[in-house]
């Protein structure tokens, strides 16, 4: 389980930025309805422009542990998606069975342990820092991985049935392996401003909707077979009954256990950071007029500046949360 550090994007860029594999260009633009894959490596993609069309799908890259995108113009489609694609976990190996009968009159052979499943993939954290031009509707999906089933446990082997060799027990069966751990949800920083626009930025919170919760664990593998123990004879020794006696048989292999379930994962943070609001000067004049609703121009700008601290004032009380131990 990784150790959840809160990452805060208005801290970290400046002290983040020469360690971190950046990616600096003009603009990003995906098409309606198209997929864009970032290269494997980039840590920080840092834009001009990115405009993301309608049902653009743009996918985060493997195996990475953080990735900040930092735009200054966005321009956000209907129904956009922001992705990381965990890797499928592997299920543990099936333990070795032995299912030909012991010869020669040796021990029969237990049946082993399956391996356990592996762990789930972690998704990664991710930052967005984005002055907003247009915002449709943004989904971010940053679940964690499936953890992989355990594997079977192996049969154990059946005792010699020969009449020439000593009674024995059968093979034990071997356990199932353990699930593999799920792996966690990524967190989220989204920090916005607008590009000349109060009412997108207040409004951007509520048009985006994120998916971040830990994967399924990984089930545990089901035991073997135990294996069959010497068939009951009758042997030559005198008794009440006459010069032949009966001789119970072997038992069978002692059970095997099913496997544990994997560890469950952790779900990502989720904070929401309005970063500037312009004035209302800048405001377009349907805003105003909603605002003030037949008002000064003062009353507006004050109702602007009470909206702005109420999704500011959330922010703090959500970081508060996760400081203390929480959320």
């Amino acid at each position: 389980m990784r150790i959840r550090r809160f990452p805060f994007a208005l801290i970290f860029f400046c002290l983040l930025f020469l360690s971190l594999n950046v990616r600096s260009a003009d603009s990003l633009s995906v098409a309606a309805g198209e997929t864009y894959t970032l290269p494997v490596g980039t840590e920080l993609l840092d834009l001009d422009r990115l405009e993301l069309e309608d049902h653009a799908l743009l996918i985060l890259p493997g195996a990475a542990e953080h990735v900040f995108i930092r735009a200054s113009d966005v321009v956000i489609g209907k129904n956009v998606t922001i992705r990381s694609t965990p890797g499928i976990a592997n299920h543990g190996a099936d333990g070795a069975s032995y299912s030909i009968e012991a010869k020669d009159c040796a021990s029969p052979v237990s049946g082993e342990r399956g391996n356990d499943g592996h762990a789930g993939d972690d998704a990664p954290d991710l930052t967005l820092s984005w002055r907003l031009r247009s915002f449709g509707s943004l989904r971010i999906e940053l679940a964690g991985g499936n953890g992989g089933q355990g594997g079977n446990g192996g049969d154990g082997q059946d005792a010699d049935q020969s009449k020439g060799c000593r009674l024995a027990d059968g093979g034990a069966a071997g356990d199932g392996g353990k699930g593999g751990k799920a792996g966690d949800g990524g967190s989220v920083v989204f920090s916005y401003g607008s590009v000349g626009n109060v009412e997108l930025a207040l409004d951007a919170r509520k048009k985006t909707k994120i998916i971040n919760g830990a994967g399924a664990f990984g089930e545990g593998g089901k035991p073997g077979r135990p294996g069959k123990g010497s068939s009951g004879r009758y042997i030559n020794k005198k008794s009440l009954g006459g010069n032949r006696t009966w001789v119970a048989g072997g038992n069978r292999g002692s059970s095997g256990s099913k496997g544990g379930r994997g560890e469950p994962g952790d779900s990502g943070l989720i904070s929401f950071q309005l970063s500037d609001v312009a004035p209302v000067a800048d405001a377009p004049k349907r805003i105003k007029k909603q605002l003030n609703a037949g008002g000064s121009e003062a009353s507006a700008s004050l109702e602007l500046r009470v909206k702005a601290l109420e999704e500011e004032l959330e922010a703090l009380k959500l970081r508060l949360e996760v400081l203390e131990g929480t959320r």
